[in-house]
């Protein structure tokens, strides 16, 4: 999960600060574009993300519980749940529910328990190439 938010907010602040494009939201501007890119890289199809609940601190920053699902080529569908403390993501973890047809078997994996290796060589070739258009 964390190199999943990570190239996404490495691609979604290349356009923002070096092409000046708008945050947007999921499927255009800046944001829609970092989601693009996570897809890409993970081969996954990342769906609309659902706030479970949010609210707004003193400072005008938010705490928040966000769940964000993505879904895999082979038809596994992975929750992210993400916790937000003013305006930071405090916590990560991921739900995986097996593939339809499977035994309804669901798995908690933890953050610290579920790191993929780093894809830096597929963000620096997405990266070259919309420096290109």
């Amino acid at each position: 999960m964390f190199w999943r938010a990570t190239q996404d907010e490495l691609v979604e602040q290349y356009h923002k600060q070096v092409k000046g494009t708008g945050y947007g939201g999921e499927s255009s501007g800046a944001h829609g574009k970092g989601i693009a890119a996570e897809n890409e890289v993970n081969g996954t199809v990342r769906g609309a993300q659902k706030v479970v609940r949010v609210t707004q601190n003193a400072d005008r920053t938010i705490n928040a519980v966000v769940e964000i699902p993505y879904t895999h080529p082979d038809g596994r569908v992975v929750t992210t749940t993400l916790t937000i403390t003013e305006n930071n993501v405090t916590k990560a973890e991921d739900k995986v529910i097996a593939a339809p047809g499977d035994l309804q078997l669901e798995i908690q994996v933890a953050q610290k328990a579920h790191r993929p290796a780093f894809p830096g060589h597929h963000i620096a070739g997405y990266l070259a190439r919309q420096a290109k258009s």
